[in-house]
Order: C-alpha cells, then sequence, then structure tokens
C-alpha cells in the first residue's frame, strides 16, 4: 500500500486575483505583528495579569507562572470588580471560578512546563471558601427563583391588553408581537434560545413558520364554531442545535374564552394577519379557505421568516429573528405593567411551566414513566438519557390547555400591586436627579460627566425606582382557598322571583313551585299535569311573548334567528368593543379585533388629522373615513389593519371634563390648570355655526367664529405684498398668505424663527425650496443629523435667538388695558385674557 506522501498531487488552479489579495493579507498581517498580539491578547483577558506580574510581582511575563500567581492576582483584582446588577455587593463565585480555570487553560497553551496540581485545586477550593465566609464572593444565585405559571401568564397579558386600549401604544404589531414572544415562551415550556436565535449564532437556528402546524376543523359544540389545534416542531432546544431529528413537539389548542388572553392560537394568527403572513386579509376568509382543503392545514406565505421576529422603534422586522435579549426585555416590561412586585426574567416562564406540569393528575397520553421503562427492560441511566422518551415518541397531551383548566397558583408566589406605577416608574429623570446620583457613584466624572456617564445615570435611577416601588408597593389581599367543608356546608342559592306584571302563567316563568314545597314529588307530578292540561286554554299576548323571548335569548342573537340564518363576524361593529368587555365576545371576533385595530398613540399621525368641535376626527378640514392614499407616511396599513387613526387623548385631571386632543403636549398643559370651571367650558356644545353658505364649520366660542369668518370669509384674495416678491400667485385664504410668507420672506438677520440654516454651503431643500425650519427644535436636530455638530459648543454659531414673547413669558403677570380711555373696565387682565378682551371689546384684528 502507497503511502499518501508518495502520491502526486496537480497543482491546484487558482484565480491571480485571490492570490494577490492572499498576499496582501500576509503581507498586512507581518507589518502590524506587534499590534495585533496585544490586541489579542486583550480578547482573552490576560493583559492584566501579565501586567499584575510585571508591576505588581517584579516577575519577567514570558517566563512561566505557578498556580500561587494565579491566585494572588485573582485574590487582589476581586476588590476591583463591580457586579452589574444594583445592590449586588460582591461578584459570584461562579464568575471567579470561570476566570480562573480561564487562565489555567492560558498557562497550559503558552507554557508547556506549567502544572495546575491537584494541590493547586485544593488550595484554589480552600480559598474560595474563604471569600465567600467573609462575603468578598457571593455563593448560588443572586436572583431569587420566582415561578411565572399559567395563572400569572393570563393575568400578565391581559393587564398588557388593558394597558394599550387605555393608554395607547405607538405600534400595535410590536404590542401584539411581545405577546406572541411570551405565549409562545409559556405553551412550549422552553428557553428563549429554543426559540428566537442564542447568542453566538449567526444561521437558522430558530423556530420559523414552517414549523408552525395549525388544523382547523368546524365543530358546532365549540364557543366560535371551529375547533383549531396546532403543534410546534422545536429542532434547535439547548444542546440539540448541531444535531438531526432530535426535535421536540409540543401540542396546543384553542382556549377557552376565559383564557384567550394568553393563547398562543390567538397571537399567532393575530400577528400573521397582520403582517400579511397568510393569504387573507380576515380570519373568516382564513378558516373558510383552510375548512375547505384537503389537509385543513392554515398554509403560511413566507415560512421561512421567523416568529418571533426582531424589535425596531416602530415596527417588526419580519426577517430577523428575536434573541434571548429581547425575550428579557419584553417580559419585564410586562410583568412591570402588570404590578408583580418582584423582578423576572424569561427563564423564570419555564420554571412556572415545570410547576403546573407537577400538578396535573398522572395520566398516560404519551408520558412516559416507570412503567414504561420496564417494560423496555430500560434502566434508569436510559431513562435519564432520554432513550426511553425515544422509543415513546413524543407525547400527544395539550399541556397548555391542561395547565390553564387547572389554574394553579402557589400561595407564596409572588403578588401583583393594587396599582401599577409605570408613570411614575418611566418618567424621564431630572437634570437633578443625574447630578445626585453622579455625585454619589460617579464621583471621579463631577462636575463635568461625559454623555455615556448621564445615560448610565437615567437607567440605574428608573432601576432604583423599580426596586423602591417593590418594596413600598401596597400588594393585592390573594386569595383564600375554601376547604371541602366548607364548601359543602355553603347554603344554595335561592332563584329570586321576578316583579314582573303580566299574563304569562307563572308556571312558563319557571314560578309553578311558588307558594308549594319543593322536596314534594307528587305535587310537582300535579302541576305538570295542570300545566299540560292548561296548554290549549292558555292565551299570551304578542307583548307577553316578546318579553318571553328577551328574557330566553341574548341580546346579541336577536339578528340572527331565523331558519337559514348565520353568524357573520365581519358585521361586528369592531369599534364598539373598545368601550365594552373584551371577554363577552367570542375568540373568532376578539381575533378580528386586534388584527385590524390600527390606533396609533404618534405625533406624526395625529398632525395627519384635526378634532372637529363635537369631537368628531376630521383630515384636512373633511371628514373622511380613512386617510388618503400616500398621506400616512409614519404609519402601516394594509393586510388586515384597519386604515390608520390616532389616538386621541382626554382629561384624566377632573373627571367631568370632556377635553379631548390629539397631541400629548396639549393635554399634559391642560391637565395642569383644568379645573371645574374650564370643564364646564370644554363639555359646552358646539351652538355657533358659520352662517356662510356652504361651510358647515361649527364653533364653541363667538370668537372663534369671529376669527373663522375673518381669515376665510372675509379675506379679499391677494397677491403678497411684501416688496420685491416676485410671485405673482393670488392666495385665496389668509393662510395660505401667511405661510407663503414665513417660508419665503425669511428675515434671517432679525435673529428670529422661521430661519433657514445658515451653516456653510448647506443645500437642504423641501419640495424645491430651500429649507425653512420654523423654530429651535427643528432646527437643533437639522444641525446635529445633517452637519453633525452634536455638542451644544458646536451648534451654538448656527443657531439664532428668538427675541418673540411667547405666552410663558407673560405668565402670571397682568395688564391694563392699553385702551384705557375707552374702555369702560379698570381692571388688570392676565395675557390670554387681555388679547381676548381687545379683539371683542375693540375689534382688535390678530396682527394688531
Amino acid at each position: 500500500m502507497e503511502n499518501s506522501s508518495d502520491l502526486e498531487f496537480e497543482p491546484l488552479e487558482t484565480d491571480p486575483r485571490s492570490t494577490r489579495a492572499g498576499r496582501l493579507s500576509i503581507l498586512s498581517l507581518q507589518t502590524t505583528a506587534t499590534a495585533d498580539r496585544a490586541k489579542s491578547k486583550r480578547a482573552v483577558k490576560v493583559v492584566q495579569f501579565e501586567a499584575f506580574r510585571e508591576f505588581t510581582l517584579g516577575q519577567d511575563p514570558n517566563q512561566v507562572c505557578s498556580g500561587d500567581d494565579i491566585l494572588r492576582f485573582i485574590d487582589t483584582i476581586i476588590d476591583h470588580m463591580r457586579p452589574n446588577i444594583i445592590g449586588k455587593s460582591a461578584v459570584s463565585e461562579k464568575t471567579v471560578t470561570s476566570g480562573i480555570m480561564a487562565l489555567v487553560k492560558y498557562g497550559q497553551f503558552r507554557w508547556e512546563d506549567f502544572k495546575w496540581t491537584a494541590y493547586s485545586q485544593s488550595r484554589m477550593t480552600s480559598w474560595l471558601d474563604q471569600c465567600v465566609k467573609s462575603q468578598r464572593l457571593l455563593r448560588g444565585r443572586w436572583s431569587e427563583r420566582v415561578f411565572v405559571g399559567q395563572v400569572m401568564i393570563a393575568r400578565i397579558c391581559k393587564s398588557w391588553v388593558q394597558h394599550a386600549l387605555d393608554r395607547g401604544v405607538s405600534s400595535w404589531d410590536l404590542h401584539i408581537a411581545a405577546l406572541l414572544n411570551l405565549t409562545l415562551l409559556s405553551a412550549c415550556t422552553a428557553r428563549p434560545g429554543d426559540i428566537g436565535q442564542s447568542y453566538g449564532y449567526q444561521g437558522t437556528e430558530f423556530v420559523k413558520w414552517e414549523d408552525v402546524e395549525l388544523l382547523v376543523d368546524k365543530d358546532p359544540d365549540v364557543e366560535c364554531g371551529y375547533r383549531i389545534q396546532g403543534r410546534i416542531t422545536l429542532k434547535y432546544e439547548k444542546g440539540k442545535k448541531d444535531i438531526m431529528n432530535e426535535q421536540r413537539r409540543v401540542q396546543f389548542s384553542m382556549l377557552p374564552a376565559e383564557h384567550r388572553h394568553s393563547c398562543i392560537v390567538v397571537w399567532l394568527l393575530t400577528h400573521a394577519l397582520r403582517h400579511g403572513l397568510v393569504a387573507s386579509t380576515s380570519i373568516c376568509d382564513l378558516l373558510h379557505q383552510t375548512v375547505l382543503r384537503a389537509d385543513r392545514k392554515i398554509q403560511w406565505v413566507f415560512p421561512q421568516r421567523p416568529v418571533c421576529c426582531a424589535r425596531m422603534s416602530k415596527t417588526c422586522s419580519l426577517d430577523s429573528p428575536a434573541t434571548t435579549y429581547v425575550f428579557s426585555g419584553i417580559m419585564k416590561k410586562m410583568c412591570l405593567v402588570a404590578g408583580l412586585l418582584s423582578r423576572v426574567s424569561s427563564r423564570m416562564v419555564r420554571y412556572g411551566g415545570a410547576r403546573d406540569v407537577s400538578h396535573l393528575k398522572e395520566t398516560n397520553d404519551g408520558y412516559i414513566n416507570n412503567t414504561v421503562r420496564q417494560s423496555l427492560g430500560h434502566n434508569f441511566k436510559s431513562f435519564a438519557a432520554g432513550t426511553t422518551q425515544k422509543y415513546a415518541d413524543d407525547p400527544d397531551r395539550d399541556i397548555y390547555a391542561a395547565r390553564a383548566s387547572l389554574q394553579y397558583r402557589s400561595p407564596y408566589d409572588k403578588p401583583f400591586a393594587l396599582e401599577p406605577s409605570t408613570d411614575q416608574i418611566w418618567a424621564t429623570a431630572t437634570e437633578q436627579e443625574v447630578d445626585d446620583w453622579v455625585k454619589t457613584n460617579r464621583p471621579e466624572h463631577w462636575p463635568n460627566p461625559p454623555k455615556g456617564i448621564k445615560n448610565n445615570a437615567r437607567v440605574r435611577i428608573r432601576k432604583q425606582r423599580e426596586d423602591e416601588w417593590i418594596e413600598n408597593a401596597q400588594p393585592e389581599p390573594r386569595p383564600l382557598r375554601p376547604s371541602k367543608t366548607l364548601i359543602e356546608h355553603l347554603p344554595e342559592p335561592v332563584a329570586k322571583t321576578p316583579d314582573v306584571q303580566t299574563n304569562i302563567d307563572p308556571r312558563l316563568l319557571d314560578q309553578s313551585t311558588a307558594g308549594h314545597d319543593t322536596d314534594s314529588c307528587e305535587e310537582a307530578e300535579e302541576s305538570e299535569e295542570g300545566l299540560e292540561e292548561s296548554d290549549e286554554e292558555l292565551e299570551v299576548s304578542n307583548e307577553d311573548l316578546e318579553r318571553l323571548t328577551t328574557a330566553c335569548l341574548p341580546n346579541s342573537m336577536d339578528d340572527t334567528i331565523g331558519d337559514n340564518a348565520t353568524l357573520d363576524y365581519e358585521e361586528v361593529v369592531l369599534a364598539e368593543l373598545i368601550s365594552e368587555d373584551l371577554n363577552s365576545v367570542n375568540s373568532i371576533d376578539f381575533i378580528s379585533y386586534f388584527s385590524r385595530i390600527n390606533v396609533l398613540r404618534r405625533q406624526r399621525v395625529g398632525a395627519l388629522f384635526r378634532l372637529g368641535p363635537n369631537g368628531d376626527l376630521c383630515i384636512n378640514g373633511n371628514t373622511q373615513e380613512q386617510v388618503k392614499p400616500g398621506t400616512v407616511l409614519w404609519g402601516l396599513q394594509g393586510n388586515s389593519r384597519d386604515p390608520l387613526r390616532p389616538w386621541i387623548y382626554t382629561c384624566r385631571a377632573t373627571e367631568a371634563c370632556n377635553f379631548k386632543t390629539l397631541t400629548a403636549g396639549k393635554l399634559k398643559f391642560h391637565e395642569k390648570i383644568c379645573n371645574d370651571a374650564l370643564a364646564a367650558k370644554n363639555n359646552k356644545a358646539a351652538v355657533f355655526p358659520c352662517p356662510e353658505p356652504g361651510c358647515k364649520r361649527i364653533f364653541k366660542e363667538k370668537a372663534s367664529l369671529r376669527k373663522h369668518k375673518l381669515n376665510i370669509h372675509g379675506y379679499v384674495p391677494k397677491p403678497c405684498n411684501v416688496e420685491g416678491c416676485t410671485d405673482t400667485q393670488v392666495f385665496k385664504t389668509y393662510n395660505a398668505l401667511t405661510k407663503h410668507k414665513r417660508r419665503v420672506h425669511v428675515d434671517q438677520a432679525s435673529g428670529n424663527y422661521p430661519t433657514r440654516c445658515t451653516f456653510p454651503l448647506c443645500s437642504s431643500v423641501w419640495k424645491g425650496a430651500p429649507l425653512i425650519l420654523v423654530d429651535s427644535e427643528a432646527l437643533l436636530g437639522h444641525l446635529k443629523i445633517v452637519h453633525n455638530l452634536t455638542s451644544g459648543k458646536a451648534r451654538a454659531p448656527y443657531m439664532p435667538k428668538d427675541d418673540r414673547p411667547s405666552p410663558r413669558d407673560f405668565h402670571g403677570k397682568y395688564y391694563k388695558c392699553p385702551e384705557m380711555a375707552l374702555c369702560k373696565y379698570e381692571k388688570a387682565w392676565a395675557f390670554r385674557e387681555l388679547h381676548k378682551h381687545m379683539i371683542r371689546a375693540h375689534k382688535y384684528s390678530e396682527e394688531q
């Protein structure tokens, strides 16, 4: 047999371009060898160790080190290590142990005569024990183990949904994606890395839509008329990402109505409908088309996309998978909204799922036990290694539905707060709070801390607020568990007799037992015989029949009674569901509502609309049902989503106030000054219609009507009267003329706004004209983004000072009327009141 070294191979054909590129890279490595050597050492965290040996121990870093040197280095450096968790007094023993072993492996790799003996190992163990006793190191888990079971998951999801309906959200897509991530994590009892993309992986090691199977069957016994079952295949669990055909399959189904907020089927279909991951744009069409298929499986349009997608600032990145950090961030935020009085992480969902399963009744639905092990002749080692499970295949039991029906909750679980306090925790930290934190925790950066330290201070301040709230918040009372003896002795409910005067026989209204002994079987039989005999003689009026029908049948079914009547879910008025209890609708209506809702709490969306005098939503002065195509730039539409709508802010300072606005700033200013008198003024109906023919505007105040008539109907169309203006356009409205003057005739020398950018050679334009910046905030953002002027000192030469007076300058000051000779009022006026007085009493124009 010939040796491989004797074989002759033909030279490989190489591309001259790749050969040249390889030579250049080798030359570059030779040139930067010294710098790369130091850089590579920093990458493995050994530079500090070598510096310690050289400067502290006085040793040559090139000579072999000993185990004592490693222990002395670790003993010195642990006092300078800062834990990343607020409140943690020292680093964990596990962290130090991993650092020691990394240095040991580095020594074994660099020096052949390096030895880490059993004596060195025992010394390290003894030293670690001493550090733990002296509290220099912490052993065990720092965070408390919290079990987030199915009951808590349902509570968290319901609070998350209700918070969005009450307060509004900037993106319903992100809000629903968070619900999908949490419910999927709970339904599979999996780790975040089993569903999303784990750290260090760049491929397709995550759950895709092709791994989700949903089967649909018609079932009249189910509330919504359809039975939906599903299965998820987990191919990339921990320890199995590189092993083929070692997947785990998890069964699930549609949960009952009382658990729909935590139902995985609901949020899978809602997310798919909103993002066009299915061919249909409504849940009814999707289910109908699926039932007609032979396999009854829902077909995904993009099967290779991740189920749990990455999150962007205002929308979902459908082609990028969610990382493990996304799950942890979502979990913490959702628990804070729900008011859970404990810090949580995504791993605690797995703890809660395991505890729920341990309390289920034992069944043989595919789960192995000692009986299966003994029948196969397997020992406990094979049982523990999972060999027995491979023989039995995956279980078919719907564990998630069983956990939901179990409703197990330990009396030692962490409680929820009576009143969640997200507004105070998430409030922006003031400059004084940031300065105090920097003085206390980072004195070396005081008094001019850099931007990074300030941002770190804001994050730490929010965490401190959360810790204080968890410690001081009042928990809600725990539910009591009545014993069986107490339940047996509870009195049975007594049916109340309705006080209704009617001609209907009382026996038709379950009143046949009135005045009789209910325990007598003979009298009950006699009453039944009497009912049968009097059936022919009984006369019922139409009014009584209608009343009986109303009492026996729910109101929601009045329109669907008939021989061929069917319930069309698309005809439900979804806009009215937000004011009702969503628990009263079936699951299909629930999915339809959240797949269509598109009310966004964004400033740019609110700028496209305006509120009429009576609170009606208007676009460009006309009431419309949807935004014109091409006008929406800051919100997603299409697929199953409704046309874009802005969030309407309502006053919460005074109960009787009906003030509404589309901007958060106006609401904040209004709530500061809101009182009963202002509330009565806001609640006043619009009673001043415009008398001009064809104009449908209505105003609450006469002054607003006068201003409208002056600027709209009393204005004579004319061209611009500014000297030197070359624009010959005739402006039909006063607002159009004012807009032209503000954008074209900008007086940059006055130092007032609006203004143009004075940065040299700035060529920014808007709609073919030089860019006009209306206020200091717009100019600041322009200089920062376009010209990269990030510091205030760099922006100062290009920031004009606005010398015009603003209403804030007159706050708390009072003024006499300038027309005192002709005015009958001698009192002093506030600025706003004086402004109205001059228009009403002295007929001043807005310009005057």
